[in-house]
């Protein structure tokens, strides 16, 4: 039997979109704000950028057991791209309130995530945060970032593009923001951006990493790229060779990540099983795009790309 195909293909929301999906505000003026080149002292120097539902909670949790590392005890402050929430954020969107709460908006508020977090590490090197809607959000996380902090170190993880929108799904079901099928959210995905709901709902924009990861290497001397595979596949090598790059030596208390922040199991139907497909075969060019990019820093897509 042949599968259901869905109400709208996605090919014709994404490609109807312009080439930044979704609107972004003017940058507010940052100019008389501390730097951290000039002294400022307690702007984050570490900064994991995404990818949304590429274990970015896991990483975070387990950076924050190091002791040279002052991770934000708020997970995804969002401070560089809070001028998108507070523009285009639907009164309608779904769990606006909360994300609202969860936005870090004004220096002083996010400077206060770094003292907090040194108070109990007085002599850490790193003071971080992750907040995965950067990647997202570059032209607008960007400027603010290099204006505001300097050159952070950057941190991207990737995970396999249909998996992640997948997965993102699956987050959206367990928090009851959407009680929708895969297929019929993928097929709503550009009525959602219009409307100004959450990223976290474009799920096939989301997974369009090619142009953002160039973006992050062209602004900043020192960014990773790492994968979520080899994160589950070789969870202490992953960690430690992150702790390399770092210049830090693992810690014996730190010990290896438990599975965060994971959705609910859902049973797949036919459509669901079709959407995935037809993603898959639609970020093969984005994903060829890619690929230099990754191996050049040891990674490896081919599995993503066959």
């Amino acid at each position: 039997m042949t599968a259901p195909s869905m109400r709208v293909p996605y090919e014709s929301i994404v490609l109807a979109m312009p080439r930044s999906p979704v609107p972004l505000p003017d940058l507010p003026d940052l100019s008389n704000l501390p730097t951290a080149a000039g002294g400022g002292g307690l702007w984050p120097n570490l900064l994991l950028v995404g990818a949304h539902k590429a274990a970015t909670t896991t990483v975070h949790d387990w950076l924050s057991r190091h002791p040279q590392l002052a991770m934000s005890a708020l997970k995804e402050p969002r401070h560089f791209v809070a001028p998108w929430f507070a523009a285009h954020l639907a009164a309608t969107a779904p769990g606006r309130e909360r994300l609202l709460q969860r936005v870090i908006a004004t220096p002083p508020a996010y400077l206060a995530l770094f003292a907090a977090a040194m108070a109990n590490k007085p002599q850490a090197r790193f003071r971080g945060e992750s907040s995965p809607q950067y990647l997202y959000f570059h032209d607008l996380a960007i400027p603010a970032i290099r204006q505001t902090v300097g050159a952070p170190r950057i941190l991207i993880i990737l995970r396999e593009p249909a998996e992640r929108a997948w997965a993102a799904w699956r987050m959206l079901v367990r928090d009851r923001l959407t009680n929708a099928s895969f297929s019929q959210l993928v097929a709503d995905e550009g009525d959602y951006i219009r409307r100004g709901w959450p990223p976290s709902f474009h799920l096939v924009q989301m997974g369009r990493y090619a142009r953002a990861v160039q973006a992050w290497l062209n602004a900043f001397p020192a960014v990773r790229i790492l994968l979520y595979d080899d994160l589950c596949r070789e969870p202490q090598r992953f960690l430690h060779g992150l702790l390399d790059w770092l210049g830090l030596k693992a810690d014996p208390d730190q010990g290896l990540p438990a599975r965060l922040n994971a959705g609910p199991v859902l049973t797949t139907s036919a459509a669901d099983q079709e959407t995935l497909r037809r993603l898959r075969a639609f970020y093969q060019s984005d994903l060829e795009t890619l690929a230099p990019l990754v191996r050049r820093q040891g990674g490896d897509l081919s599995p993503w790309l066959s």
